[in-house]
């Protein structure tokens, strides 16, 4: 489970990430991420009601998704709010897809940063 203090809430830092954000896409998951020196790193989750109309289904992605954002935590760049979201709706049995395309998605940011 993400902790609390890594979790972005802040309506007015989702708006920030959303207007000024870099973003980055791979597959069926895309982001949006924006660098600010003087926060900690934070990471949230904006699933439309369009792709994914019942809320179960939302709320699945996100715990999915949670999760694979707490194994690779070292990996996203210090000082970023990064705000995930989905391109499409996946495939009832597009799990594993979805975790390649996180995966993919997190060294597409981990290599941008490092340039």
């Amino acid at each position: 489970m993400l902790k609390k203090s890594y979790r972005l809430k802040d309506r007015a830092l989702f708006q920030k990430a959303f207007r000024f954000g870099k973003p980055f896409f791979f597959g069926n998951i895309g982001c949006k991420v924006f660098f600010d020196p003087t926060a900690k790193k934070k990471v949230g989750f904006a699933l439309a009601k369009k792709i994914l109309p019942l809320a179960v289904h939302r709320n699945a992605i996100k715990r999915l998704l949670s999760q694979e954002v707490v194994s690779s935590w070292d990996d996203i760049p210090p000082h970023a709010f990064v705000v995930f979201f989905l391109r499409k709706r996946p495939e009832p049995e597009g799990r594993d897809s979805l975790r390649s395309d996180f995966s993919g998605l997190i060294s597409k940011i981990k290599n941008y940063k490092l340039q």
